[in-house]
């Protein structure tokens, strides 16, 4: 039994989103961003089902997280720094209300 509730205890200090999928925690994202674990629940598992989840999560942790690279200019506009193509927007959108209003065809 001890052993089982230090499983459970590691897999506690994780997020509980990981464990809504298993039925073992509630979690709501967004600005309020709560959860909990349901501990009851995990105690009627198997302790070989519990550590094959931790050690799943554990390994998920490991893995090196792939960092979002964006390959464009940015451009200073105004009074921020932009991504070129969002400056390509704006100014195609002005030109666009300046032909609507001035009607110019």
């Amino acid at each position: 039994m001890k052993k089982k509730l230090k499983i459970i205890d590691e897999i506690c200090k994780r997020h509980p989103a990981s464990g809504v999928e298993k039925g073992w925690s509630e979690y709501t994202g967004g600005m309020k961003d709560t959860g909990s674990w349901f501990v009851r629940k995990m105690l009627d598992c198997s302790k070989k089902e519990l550590q094959e989840f931790l050690d799943k999560k554990i390994e998920e942790e490991s893995k090196p997280r792939e960092e979002t690279k964006y390959s464009g200019k940015v451009v200073w506009c105004g009074s921020n720094w932009i991504q070129e193509e969002e400056a390509k927007f704006i100014q195609n959108m002005e030109e666009q209300s300046e032909r609507i209003f001035f009607r110019i065809d």
